[in-house]
């Protein structure tokens, strides 16, 4: 009955070990090839990246004309993970996001090519 109950815990411990593990973004990167296609957790720093805009002369009246688009990504040391399914958008006043940028821990595919990572929010 020991045994049982020492192999129960084992296991127990095994298992909530895999579900709390998350990847920071390097080492997302670092195993793009065993990763892609999977589904993964990354937890780091998600920021803007490159951003576009307009660039008109803006009138006095309507100091906000120019309309601004940004991706959101986890940004390390090797690389960015480009959020496939959320972005930023807004005016050269003010730019909202689909997720707030900042430390946070999100769940995707990942995808990674010879060009770019992606990471598909489920």
């Amino acid at each position: 009955m020991r045994w049982v109950t020492l192999a129960l815990i084992i296991v127990l411990i095994l298992f909530s070990a895999c579900l709390s593990s998350t990847l920071t973004p390097d080492k997302t990167i670092k195993n793009s090839a065993e990763l892609s296609g999977t589904t993964v957790t990354i937890t780091g720093t998600l920021e803007k990246w490159k951003c576009a805009m307009t660039t008109g002369m803006c009138l006095d009246n309507d100091p906000c004309c120019n309309t601004v688009s940004c991706n959101l990504a986890f940004v390390g040391e090797t690389g960015a993970i480009i959020l496939e399914n959320k972005k930023c958008d807004g005016n050269n006043c003010e730019v909202t996001c689909d997720i707030e940028p900042g430390q946070v821990t999100l769940t995707g595919i990942f995808k990674a090519s010879e060009e770019e990572y992606l990471l598909e929010v489920i």
